[in-house]
């Protein structure tokens, strides 16, 4: 990213990545699936608006409610990012037989979703 000159921080990728697998989120639940307190949530997107790579826009039936979009500027910063680090990912497991790949996934994906769910626990959701 940095070789690029792109200025966004990891917890601003984190944002990104969770709004690339589902746009039009609260705060609340990019904080959630990002692992992070709602406040952080909060100062990382006010940089990511400011820059021009999320908006917030209200809700359409709750006025009341603020969602989170990726902008044409942001969704290019991540897929940038995500085609840069695959490469650095794979090798970074490349130590695991191609056989054993699906049940290192599988282990992993399990894992994260674990955490999840022990970290909205211990916050009371």
């Amino acid at each position: 990213m940095q070789a690029a000159g792109l200025k966004v921080s990891l917890a601003g990728l984190g944002v990104l990545r969770v709004l690339m697998d589902e746009d039009g989120l609260k705060s609340s639940e990019v904080a959630d699936r990002a692992w992070s307190s709602p406040g952080t949530v909060t100062a990382v997107v006010n940089t990511l608006a400011r820059d021009g790579f999320v908006e917030r826009k209200p809700d359409e039936a709750d006025r009341r409610i603020v969602r989170l979009y990726l902008t044409d500027q942001g969704r290019a910063v991540i897929t940038y990012y995500v085609s840069q680090a695959a490469p650095q990912w794979r090798k970074a497991f490349d130590f695991a037989d191609e056989a054993d790949e699906a049940v290192v996934r599988r282990f992993f994906i399990q894992m994260i979703g674990h955490l999840g769910h022990l970290m909205r626990e211990e916050r009371g959701r």
